[in-house]
């Protein structure tokens, strides 16, 4: 026993000094011709059979470019350094590959074996149904390539498939780097995707232009998408914190980034959509980012250099399907990196479609905020139900990052079809400014609510608090949505948008009513419940119509149980003291006071910007408030029962005032009546 445990460690020792003693060698191509003696044929031949990790070199005589004509694919078997950058003629101050690998009948590399280095080669034309790279290893590296582009940076010589493949097991991976030097061009692949991942994880895809030429201002498009990675494959990063880590993501024929059944990725610093110039519109021809049935995914992060720029692409910003707990951070969607310049995507700027419960969109404005600007559609549209308990908070929808520029949406600013959902915060910075909505609102005279800054449809118990809805950022600057501030209603019937929370906004100056509740856009036989719904505390003013609207042609079913306003009595108020009626049976209810300030017509548009005070009825249904001092502006009431039902605003108050002194103390007067009552001057 104790002989043969000697003879296994002699064994080992021997395999393993072997091993160690291994040298790496340097192999170098000096010909064009693809098989023979100084072929790149040869080299690989001779690197797959000597242990340890070789470096291939290229000195082929004459003037750069080279091409050279495949006869089969490049299968690594062994670690190898592949350098292109060693053939004389490299410019490193301009980088570029000076060396092709074309018209392969296979996949150009197959790569077998981890820990291999491929450096600035041109990987094209490879043959119908032929991919540029396949991964089968994991801690590859690939830089400074161009794959499906002509040497010339220009010239669409797109691989027969796929441009590189990462398949199933294969992790860890590099694809680009930092520098320029580094950056890959993965464009014009037929058939294909730009790069593909599948069941592969801990994979990094920084620096490249996925698209486009070598320049990044012409589309040399993948005909799939930019990037794709599905099938479990988790803890992928596309780009990264740093400005050298973004991806050019453009001009691809279908979306620029899709993950599906993913987990914990990252897609951070990117530009989608524009050219490198980042203000250029270069759109990929559907979604920029596409995220199906993936949880944790993170799409921008702390910092506007961790956000990424997701413009001018011929669909939808940003979608998710199915998807839990995404987290979307710092973006700019539908503009120019500087927000300023219009570069919208056609489509909606983020869609949540269907079970995408507790995404995070936004944080505080300075650090966590995005800009939602220039959309063909909403700026943020839940399409179906089940993403409760959204949080959507600190972000500019349809203005710049100063938040006074109108860039609008084309049609509402948030679409809210999930219940208990947050909008907004009374935090300072966590508050969306929501405005320039600009959709159309009355179609063939039938009732729209596209052009609102929210629509909450079908949806209950939501918090819409401490937004500027209307307004920008300053808080004075009018930049009003083309409807309502806020529409409550139902578009499905059975359905119901009630228990509401909408509190400390500012809602001014849209096009219609400040707030709406109850009008639906079904049919008029269809009793909807748009019930319980808490519009407390907000400063509303300078609306078009009403401040507050409820539909009260069914006062049971609709708007709001058909609450009514409470009645001012002029008779009994004095320059210091309102006294009214709560017009309700129910001594709980609560009577909010608010000054009109700024606006004119409180009559005809009655609404509250400044909220002064609440008082409660007595048991008879009167009230009173005492100012305490002569009043001197014009107040206006809302009426809250105990089930939470707010009203639309009362008739406004505004005290008498004594116009002259009359002298001398006998005077007379003339009054005008038609009929004979009893009058006593004092």
């Amino acid at each position: 026993m104790k002989k043969k445990s000697l003879s296994f460690m002699f064994v080992f020792a021997f395999i393993l000094f072997v091993l160690t003693s291994a040298k790496a060698t340097i192999y170098t191509v000096t010909t064009t011709t693809f098989g023979g003696a100084g072929s790149i044929q040869q080299a690989v031949n001779n690197a797959n059979g000597n242990v340890g990790k070789d470096t291939i070199r290229f000195l082929i005589p004459g003037a750069t470019p080279f091409t050279i004509t495949m006869t089969s694919g490049l299968v690594l078997t062994d670690a190898v350094l592949i350098d292109g950058t060693s053939q004389p003629g490299y410019n490193p101050a301009a980088p570029s590959p000076v060396i092709e690998l074309v018209n392969s009948p296979s996949s150009v590399f197959n790569v077998n074996v981890g820990a291999s280095d491929i450096r600035s080669l041109g990987i094209n034309n490879s043959q119908p149904g032929q991919q540029g790279i396949v991964y089968l290893t994991s801690n590859n590296k690939l830089t400074g390539c161009y794959i499906g582009l002509g040497l010339d940076g220009n010239t669409n010589k797109g691989n027969g498939s796929h441009g590189i493949v990462i398949n199933p097991g294969s992790n860890g991976n590099i694809i680009g780097g930092t520098t320029l030097a580094e950056r890959n061009i993965i464009s014009g692949n037929n058939n294909g995707h730009g790069i593909i991942a599948t069941n592969s994880s801990n994979n990094y895809i920084i620096g490249n232009y996925i698209g486009t030429n070598s320049l990044g201002t012409v589309a040399v498009p993948n005909v799939f998408m930019g990037i794709q990675i599905g099938n479990s494959s988790n803890n992928n990063t596309i780009g990264g914190a740093s400005l050298d880590s973004s991806n050019l993501i453009s001009g691809n024929k279908q979306c620029g980034i899709q993950i599906s059944n993913g987990n914990y990725n990252r897609i951070l610093g990117n530009t989608i959509g524009l050219q490198s110039d980042k203000s250029s519109a270069l759109g990929n021809l559907s979604h920029g980012i596409d995220i199906v049935n993936c949880n944790y995914t993170q799409i921008g992060g702390i910092g506007a250099v961790s956000g990424n720029i997701i413009s001018s692409n011929i669909g939808l910003g940003i979608q998710l399907t199915g998807s839990k707990f995404t987290s979307i951070k710092s973006n700019i969607i539908g503009t120019s990196q500087n927000t300023q310049i219009a570069r919208g995507n056609l489509a909606n700027g983020i869609q949540l479609f269907s079970n995408c419960p507790q995404t995070i969109i936004g944080g505080d404005h300075l650090t966590e905020g995005n800009i939602i600007s220039a959309s063909g559609g909403a700026g943020i549209n839940f399409q179906n139900t089940g993403s409760n308990k959204t949080i959507i908070k600190g972000n500019y929808i349809g203005t710049d990052n100063t938040g006074t520029l109108a860039l609008g949406n084309g049609a509402i600013g948030i679409i809210l079809k999930s219940d208990s959902c947050i909008i907004g915060s009374t935090v300072p910075g966590e508050g969306n400014v929501i405005v320039d909505s600009r959709g159309i609102a009355n179609i063939g005279g039938v009732i729209d609510t596209t052009g609102c800054g929210i629509l909450i449809a079908n949806a209950n118990a939501n918090v819409v608090k401490g937004n500027l809805i209307g307004v920008g950022a300053d808080g004075t600057t009018p930049l009003p949505n083309i409807w309502d501030g806020i529409n409550i209603s139902v578009e499905i019937a059975g359905d119901s948008a009630s228990n509401n929370i909408i509190q400390f906004n500012v809602i001014a100056y849209n096009l219609n009513n400040g707030i709406s509740v109850g009008r639906s856009v079904i049919p008029t036989n269809v009793y909807p419940k748009e019930r319980y719904n808490n519009l407390r505390f907000n400063s509303i003013f300078c609306n078009k119509k009403l401040g507050i609207y409820l539909e009260l042609n069914k006062p049971t079913d609709w708007g709001n149980n058909g609450q009514v306003a409470p009645t001012i009595n002029n008779a009994l108020s004095t320059s210091s003291k309102i006294v009214g009626i709560a017009n309700a049976t129910l001594v709980n209810d609560s009577i909010d006071i608010y000054e009109m300030v700024d606006c004119p017509n409180c009559d005809l548009n009655p609404q509250g910007k400044t909220y002064i005070a609440t008082v409660v009825p007595d048991a008879a249904g009167n009230w009173s408030y005492d100012h305490g001092s002569p009043i001197t502006g014009t107040f206006i009431a809302t009426a809250t029962d105990a089930q939470k039902n707010t009203s639309q605003f009362s008739i406004c108050f505004t005290p008498c005032k004594a116009l002259a002194t009359v002298s001398p103390a006998t005077f007379t007067v003339q009054l005008e009546m038609n009929s004979a009552v009893p009058v006593t001057l004092t």
